[in-house]
């Protein structure tokens, strides 16, 4: 970064803050987080449904629709709350072929 810049966007210069930031986000620069989306938070009841509706194999589109959120964040807020999709096709048979066999039965006399 330029040493003009920097002292720009700290103010001690001539040039508005919005103008440097302008003409940073032209070159493909720092924004200063003017162009930052601002995203809601997640509320309780949302994570709630998502705990109990994404492992029953509610299709994520649905859910993305019903929140109103992108299906990207319904996948990465499920993943930070450790809910998983019901497993499917390899990845189930493999799961029920580490299952233990139940115990011999013992006849006693």
């Amino acid at each position: 970064m330029f040493k003009a810049a920097k002292a720009a966007i700290r103010g001690k210069f001539s040039v508005p803050r919005q103008r440097v930031v302008q003409a940073f986000a032209f070159l493909g620069g720092a924004s200063g987080g003017y162009d930052k989306q601002i995203r809601p938070r997640w509320s309780r009841d949302e994570e709630i449904y998502l705990s109990r509706s994404y492992p029953k194999g509610t299709d994520v589109g649905f859910i993305a629709g019903l929140i109103g959120r992108p299906i990207s964040a319904v996948r990465r807020k499920a993943l930070r709350l450790g809910v998983h999709r019901p497993r499917s096709g390899r990845a189930a048979k493999a799961a029920n072929a580490l299952n233990a066999p139940p115990p011999p039965r013992t006849f006693l006399s």
